[in-house]
């Protein structure tokens, strides 16, 4: 706490205290009134920050010459010139001037950090309810002799927080077999429309007032607060690195169990009285933490099964998917207008691809287009020409009138552009209607990153439902299944009180002020560059090991050391930060390319607009996907986890003796949505755009009957062994050839029907089987005469 409240106030006092004369002395050498005229005439300092510091580190030098234990200001100049990068060689050299310790000194103060860091969060897990965050971290050592014992290296590790929570409570909800999801969940209510009425007029004037301060004198009515988390200060502790690789799931269950075992030394016994810890992190932490819970759910304490851990996907990487989502859908070709691929071209962007993409590069570029886009249409609305400008209209205009236009147009072009864009698409064309539907989302996308900055967890519930459905249109099934899990825990799994511990959970405020919330796995993010950078700084003598105890759990501390140093030296804040470079002239590009080709304006459309690929609606194709089958798979999928997740134990409905028809329904959903799931991102097809597709009734054509016959072949075999080890109805050797894995799966299956039926057969014997095909493996031979044969 010393050193991360530095300051030359408390030195001045001290001396006050202590040695008065001698700092009365250094005062008046340091004093501009009180100097002698031939050091007047020399230009002296005349600030006081300056005089303060002098006087400050003169008084420090000269007491750590006479006496070492006297290294308060050493002790935390050593941290700080360590944390800056600086080597071993300029400590020791500024060691010799009393400015800073030894580097030995120095080393000996971060593990005195270290030490006293760990035992805050060891003290802290047992006084409050916590949860985790966690991710992987990557450090790359290159060498410049590569020779083969002395290559290149890569370390794979994990980096974890620990932050203060909310109680979850005891218990879920009791376990309800008949709950599932249906479409109704994913409508909007009344006030759902409302609330987006609102966002989307307030998130089009805002645009317009950013890039034209004249309309900066109107406001529009504020969106709705829902559910904000109380404005303070949130609490943090980042814990050791460690050395575990966490793309598998042994590795998952190794870092979880260092974390509780060997960080926080938690006793097993912690967790005997139904304790529940949230365990966050990205799609691929926490489906691999589901995975490790079915894997031990069989083990014999509640932390080795464990019940304890609860995963929770985070904000930060779902808001980068749909961001990316975004870029793949609309990216289309470089040589058509309104397309994304047309701008990264116009504008000159770099790391932007349909593939993969810098987040930061993506997320400005469709910032810049979304902006171009909605001026274009705030200029059609207000019939700007050639002549004038919106500037030029604003000025001469008073604020009712602006008021009242503004709100009109505003109305106008969300009536006219993002309500159903997709059904005018005959009357608008392709450019114009992509360009709507690229603005629709959009809008979404801006609303959850400003709900989180908010801090508002009442908003980001209500837009995870369209981002929840425009997952479902293809090519994210990782996501789209892991939200459908979301919204059904929020509504039949989850209490209220857990609800709320979840929701707390996302975000963090580590500045207290408003407008301040980040994610909280893009907290630990910030930790990992931190960390990243001082291992970085480090050179030839860096290792994990090291890194471990030194950056990953003070990357904070040193941040805080770092910032009251500049600040006592007078150093201004700003000096270490590069100003954002304006995108005025990219968004005027973008206008004016709108305006030479058409997009976007009132009766005009591009030149050749129907050889411009049509984009996906995602949400309308969500929806159908949802209604063909996604829900139904999902409900299926769904029983293996309950009895993993359910405190009171509750089993799945769907018992070991039905995998045989699973497999089959869950085949033929997969063959039936095959061209969904296959289809480019960036294309319709005519069935896609069809509005006028029945989705009023059940089944309807493309319901599977569950008496067709399906055969194994070949060609299936690979789906088929890809369904069964998806599922988890048995383990599948993951060596085993497709034949192996088949025959492994049926065999299985045969003999739990034999332990049935040598169980329950009745005195008269097994019945005759009326079954046309007696080696059909997904016909139920129980009591039959072809059973046994069956299984030879």
């Amino acid at each position: 706490e010393e050193a991360k409240s530095f300051s030359f106030d408390g030195i001045h006092e001290r001396l006050e205290s202590k040695a008065p004369i001698f700092h009365h002395t250094l005062r008046r050498l340091t004093n501009f009134q009180t100097a002698p005229l031939s050091i007047k005439s020399l230009d002296p300092v005349h600030d006081i920050e300056s005089r303060t510091a002098i006087v400050g580190t003169l008084a420090s030098m000269i007491m750590h010459c006479q006496s070492q234990r006297l290294n308060y200001f050493q002790r935390v100049m050593g941290i700080f010139f360590h944390a800056s990068g600086c080597s071993k060689d300029v400590i020791n050299t500024l060691a010799k001037a009393h400015i800073c310790v030894s580097y030995d000194s120095t080393l000996a103060a971060i593990g005195a950090l270290t030490e006293d860091a760990i035992g805050i969060v060891r003290e802290a897990v047992l006084k409050n309810s916590w949860y985790i965050i966690y991710d992987n971290i990557n450090l790359f050592m290159t060498v410049t002799d590569q020779r083969v014992d002395n290559a290149d290296t890569q370390i794979n590790g994990a980096t974890a927080t620990i932050v203060p929570g909310k109680d979850l409570g005891a218990a879920d909800k009791p376990y309800n077999p008949q709950a599932t999801l249906t479409l109704d969940d994913f409508l909007p209510d009344d006030q759902a429309v409302k609330d987006a009425a609102v966002a989307s007029r307030f998130y089009l004037v805002d645009a317009l007032q950013r890039h034209h301060n004249t309309y900066k004198r109107i406001s529009m009515p504020p969106i709705r607060e829902i559910r904000s988390l109380p404005l303070e200060q949130s609490v943090t502790y980042p814990i050791p690195a460690m050395e575990i690789d966490q793309s598998s799931v042994e590795g998952n269950l190794e870092i979880l169990k260092f974390i509780i075992a060997c960080t926080l030394v938690l006793p097993a016994t912690y967790f005997d009285n139904g304790k529940r810890i949230i365990v966050g992190g990205d799609q691929l932490s926490v489906s691999r933490v589901g995975a490790v819970k079915r894997c031990v759910d069989d083990d014999v304490t509640a932390f080795d099964r464990m019940e304890w851990a609860l995963p929770a996907l985070q904000l930060f990487h779902l808001q980068m998917n749909l961001c990316s989502l975004i870029v793949k859908t609309y990216f289309g070709e470089s040589d058509k207008p309104g397309s994304l691929s047309f701008y990264v071209a116009r504008l000159k962007r770099k790391r932007i691809s349909e593939g993969s993409s810098s987040f930061h590069a993506a997320d400005e570029l469709l910032r810049n287009v979304f902006d171009g886009m909605v001026l274009r249409l705030w200029k059609e609305e207000l019939k700007i020409d050639s002549s004038k400008t919106l500037d030029a209209l604003g000025a001469s205009q008073d604020t009712t009138t602006m008021l009242n236009q503004v709100s009109t147009a505003a109305e106008v072009i969300r009536a006219r552009y993002l309500v159903r864009p997709e059904a005018n698409r005959k009357a608008y064309g392709n450019a114009n209607t992509n360009a709507a539907l690229f603005i629709r989302d959009m809008l979404v996308y801006i609303e959850l990153g400003d709900a989180i900055k908010q801090g508002d967890v009442g908003r980001i519930e209500a837009v995870l439902v369209p981002i929840t459905v425009m997952f479902q249109a293809g090519g994210t099934k990782n996501y789209a299944n892991l939200l459908l899990r979301l919204a059904f825990d929020i509504r039949h799994t989850w209490t209220e009180l857990r609800t709320d511990a979840i929701f707390s959970s996302w975000l963090v405020n580590t500045t207290g002020k408003a407008g301040g919330w980040i994610p909280s796995d893009l907290y630990q993010e910030h930790n990992n560059l931190y960390t990243k950078v001082r291992y970085a700084a480090k050179g030839s003598n860096r290792t994990f090991a090291n890194m471990s105890q030194d950056s990953s759990v003070n990357c904070r501390t040193y941040g805080v050391i770092k910032a009251n140093v500049t600040k006592a030296f007078g150093v201004s804040h700003n000096s270490g930060f590069h100003s954002t470079v304006s995108a005025a002239k990219d968004v005027g590009r973008v206008v004016q390319s709108l305006e030479e080709r058409g997009v976007l304006g009132i009766n005009t459309r591009p030149a050749k607009d129907h050889m411009i690929t049509p984009a996906k609606d995602l949400y309308f194709l969500g929806q159908k996907n949802m209604i063909k089958g996604d829900l139904e798979s999902f409900h299926r999928s769904i029983g293996r986890f309950h009895r993993n997740d359910q405190d009171q134990g509750s089993s799945s409905e769907y018992d070991d003796s039905s995998i045989l028809g699973d497999i089959k329904t869950r085949f033929e959903q997969k063959v039936d949505g095959e061209q969904d799931d296959n289809e480019e991102l960036g294309g319709f097809t005519e069935s896609e755009t069809d509005h006028d597709t029945d989705f009023s009734g059940e089944g309807g054509d493309n319901e599977v009957s569950s008496d067709e016959e399906l055969e194994i072949t070949q060609e299936n075999a690979d789906d088929m062994v890809d369904i069964a080890r998806e599922m988890r109805k048995v383990d599948i050797n993951s060596d085993a050839s497709d034949e192996e894995a088949i025959e492994e799966i049926l065999v299985r299956a045969t003999r739990d029907y034999i332990a049935e039926v040598d169980e329950d057969e009745d005195d008269d014997g097994a019945s005759t089987c009326s079954c046309e095909d007696p080696k059909d493996p997904f016909i139920d031979h129980k009591h039959c005469k072809h059973f046994r044969n069956f299984e030879e």
